[in-house]
This record gives C-alpha cells, structure tokens and sequence, in this order.
C-alpha cells in the first residue's frame, strides 16, 4: 500500500513538472511571437513607400512581394514626402497636376504603351528627361514592353486558327482583305490610305471608320469592350477567314507594335502593315507581313496582293511560322525576347507588374539613378505617312498638334526645373503667350 502511494505522489510530481514545463514553453513562444509581431510592424512602416500619382483608385493600397523584396504602394497624396518613387502613367497625365515640389532622391517612373496620339508633349526629351525608370513600347525602356501585344509563342506557331488557303477570301462574295478600326483620323493617315486601297481590291471594313460590313452578332458585345476580347476566338476565326488583314497603327513610333500585328499572324492570315519602322526586327521570318512603306502607292500594293492571291504556293511562303515544323521561326531576336522578357510585365495586370519592376529598382545598392531620353518613347516629332496620291486630309492638324507638343514639352521643362507647384491656368497663359510669339518653337 505504501509502495502504491509512493506511486502516485511519483507521478503527481513528473505530471506537474510537465504542466510546468509546457507553461514555460508557451510563455517564451508568445513572448517571441509578441517581439516578432513588433518587428514585423516596424519593418513594414520601414518598407520603401511607393506613390500611384494617377490612373488607380483613391483607396488603393497595398504590401507587395516582388520577388525578395517588400514595397509598399498607395495612392494618398499625404505621403508624398516620404515616398522613394512616383509612379505615372502616361495616359492619364494631367499637367497641372504634378507631384511638385520634388523631393530629393525621390524616382519618377513613366508607364506607357500607347502612342503619343493624346499625350502630344510625351515623345519629346524636355519632358521625358525627368524620369529616372521607364516601361513604355521602346526596347530602350527600362522595363521594354515591345512584344506586349504577343501573348505567348505559342500564338505565332500553333495551327489552332489556320484556313486552308482555298476556304480563305472569295468565298461568298467575301473580300480580300480585312478592316476593323473604330478610332478614325488618326495621325498616320489610316483612313485615307485605305480608302485609296479600297478603289483597288475588295476590302472588309467592320468597325466604325470606313465601315461596309455589319460584324457577326456573336462580336457585337465584344466590339464595346475591345481591349479585354482582343484575342476572343470569335474575332480571331473571323479574321482567320482572310487571306490578308490591314494592320495599320495609329502612330508610327519605333518598336511601337499592337495586336494589329500579332494577330493576323496568330491565324495564318498575312499583314499588310504599316507603323513601326523597326517591325521587321519582331517578325518571325524575314517573309511574313507585306510592309505597305515598300510601295510607290496603295494602287501598287493592290497589284502586289492580287498577284500573291493567284499564287497559293507563293501565299503559303509567307506562312512558314505555321507549317515550317523543324524552324517556325527564324528571328532569334524574336525568340531571345520571348524566352526573356518578364512574363509579369505580360500579365493580365501590368500595373501591379510595373509595381514591382520600381520596387526592385528601389533595392539596388547602390541605386543607379538615370535619366531618361527620348530612346526611351522614339516616335518622329512630325507625322510619317506611307506614299499614296492623295493627301491625308487633317495633315495640318497633326502637325500643329505636334508642334503643340513641343511647346508643352519645353514649357514643362522649365516649370520641373524650378520645383515649384503650379497649376494649368499658369502652364495655359505661358503656352498661349509663347504660341503667339513664336519663342516656343524657335
């Protein structure tokens, strides 16, 4: 019996003991966890801030994990002191409304993948010398977003879209070539070379300029929310039904290269392009697109395509990145690019991408500052056109929008180089006075 007690009081005392050492072990994990919750909050109040000046929402705000390294991005204009960069996009630059004064260290960075058609002063090195990171259509940018209209390679090479040649154009009543722009007037001439074509071979036109055909009812809907259907199945089977797809730009820049591109290659139909004078850098052979800047005229290029539609062993030559099974595509320029470029920035969200390209720039020791130049957005300071006998009918508009341009660009430079706010009655009386004068483009 007294043996059986001492039993007891022997386990009593080791179950205690583990009671008590189990107390002390969740003691010092929550004292730990305590201290390492404190040094969570003061490393991310210590994390580089980030400041959207426009295009996101008010109440934007967020911590982000951009490979190994924290930011921190808001919106709240409160913060300007202390953020490390400002980040724009160009689309959306209002000109009185600039992060002014500019703090010391503090980056600016330029997103922007569309041509300068409404941001007039943006192709000039007055305006573009104050920021220090760039991501704009230029292989040149800090952040390229050259092949940003080609989703994958896969596009370029898979037979998913391809019409036999002979199911192509001309089937019932159908035309040549394929049209579809919605923005007219633009100020590489669009309208008024195809209209010139037009008087040549049967085109297509689908979309609001230069319209003769009523799109399938199935791409109504999309027709009013373009961007996110660019690469619907419904809109690339009916291009695919095209022996040729006019893919001309609204803007002649370098390196400048939309969907207008990429999709007529998508399918196995062949460009007739005009804008981007480098084009032939991205194309996937020397021989897939017809560049309408290699003709006299629309009437020779008309001759040209007619010719090639005669020739279907000829036509199929200009699609070897579809049927060429051992090297579909010879450009290695093209392929380096894909199998490089940061997929992130190719995501269905590029802001938050482009988020990230600063925030990794904001940990480089030590961080290289530059500025950046007109290599960084090449666009022609006049408008570019391809030969045709008439005249593109708003030239003299573009134009002065462009000189235009160069005025704001100059007038911006010197109200950035005194860091001192101002507003866009005091940026308009300037601009007017100098127009007038004629100093501002002297």
């Amino acid at each position: 019996m007294l043996h059986w007690c001492h039993r007891k009081l022997k386990i009593l005392f080791l179950v205690i003991i583990t009671i008590c050492c189990i107390y002390i072990l969740i003691s010092s994990k929550a004292d730990n966890l305590l201290k390492h919750n404190k040094k969570v909050h003061i490393a991310a109040n210590d994390l580089p801030l980030i400041l959207w000046w426009n295009a996101m929402p008010n109440d934007y705000g967020s911590t982000s994990l951009c490979d190994w390294h924290f930011c921190r991005f808001t919106t709240q204009r409160k913060h300007l002191a202390k953020a490390k960069a400002v980040l724009f996009y160009g689309s959306d630059i209002d000109i009185g409304d600039l992060p002014l004064p500019r703090f010391p260290g503090q980056l600016w960075a330029l997103l922007h993948e569309e041509s300068p058609r409404n941001v007039a002063f943006m192709p000039y090195q007055q305006w573009l010398q104050h920021f220090n990171f760039t991501s704009t259509f230029s292989r040149y940018s800090d952040a390229p977003l050259t092949t940003y209209y080609l989703p994958k390679v896969e596009n370029l090479t898979s037979p998913t879209y391809v019409i036999p040649v002979a199911d192509k154009s001309g089937q019932n009543n159908q035309g040549l070539v394929f049209f579809m722009q919605s923005d007219c007037d633009t100020m590489s001439g669009r309208d008024d070379y195809v209209r010139e074509l037009m008087n040549y071979v049967t085109i297509d036109s689908y979309g609001a300029c230069l319209k003769n055909h009523e799109l399938p009812d199935s791409l109504q809907e999309q027709q009013h929310d373009y961007l996110n259907n660019l690469y619907s199945p419904e809109i690339l089977k009916l291009i695919a039904r095209y022996k040729f797809v006019l893919a001309y730009e609204n803007g002649v820049c370098y390196d400048y290269i939309t969907e207008k591109f990429w999709r007529p290659l998508t399918v196995g139909s062949i460009p007739l392009y005009f804008g981007s004078p480098t084009v032939k850098d991205w194309a996937p052979n020397h021989k897939s697109f017809i560049d309408i800047s290699d003709f006299n005229s629309p009437k020779d290029l008309a001759n040209f395509i007619k010719k090639l539609d005669g020739n279907e062993a000829e036509y199929n030559s200009y699609l070897q990145h579809k049927f060429n099974m051992v090297k579909p595509i010879g450009n290695e320029r093209l392929l380096k690019e894909l199998r490089t470029r940061n997929s992130s920035l190719y995501a269905n969200n590029f802001f938050q991408s482009f988020e990230c390209e600063v925030c990794r720039k904001l940990y480089q020791q030590p961080i290289h500052v530059q500025m950046a130049s007109e290599t960084h957005y090449q666009c022609p300071h006049k408008p570019i056109y391809p030969s045709m006998f008439g005249k593109v009918r708003n030239n003299e508009e573009w134009r002065s929008a462009m000189e235009l341009g160069k005025c704001q660009a100059n007038i911006l430079d010197r109200f950035l180089k005194r860091n001192l706010k101002f507003t866009k009655d005091n940026f308009t009386k300037l601009l007017n006075d100098e127009m007038i004068s004629g100093k501002c483009l002297a």
